[in-house]
């Protein structure tokens, strides 16, 4: 025995008249046709699908390089001169007030 399984579903009287008139006069059994049309349906979903995931992973590595620029164009904006100056503004603050050591002189005196 195959593995196969009964399926019933409704139609419309009209549709379905009309459906094994079709079958009948192409000389074919009503559920050879359906699972003709089911398995057309099946690969032609399954191109869909496949291209849509593409498209997806596509998306996806777009927003990951975006995600980089962006981070670099912040690297820039936080490296912008305003921003240096108001980092040494506090880094003099914090000297003078003892929380950071002086940087030693790696310069010595020259013995003349």
């Amino acid at each position: 025995m195959k593995n196969q399984s009964l399926t019933n579903f409704n139609v419309p009287i009209g549709t379905r008249t009309r459906f094994d008139e079709v079958c009948e006069l192409t000389g074919r059994t009503r559920t050879s046709v359906l699972v003709e049309l089911m398995e057309r349906h099946i690969i032609e979903q399954g191109k869909v699908l496949e291209s849509r995931n593409r498209q997806i992973e596509k998306v996806d590595d777009t927003l990951r390089k975006s995600r980089r620029i962006m981070s670099f164009k912040e690297f820039l904006r936080s490296n912008h001169p305003d921003h240096r100056i108001a980092r040494q503004k506090d880094l003099k603050q914090d000297i003078s007030q003892g929380t950071i050591p002086r940087p030693k002189s790696e310069i010595t005196p020259s013995k003349d």
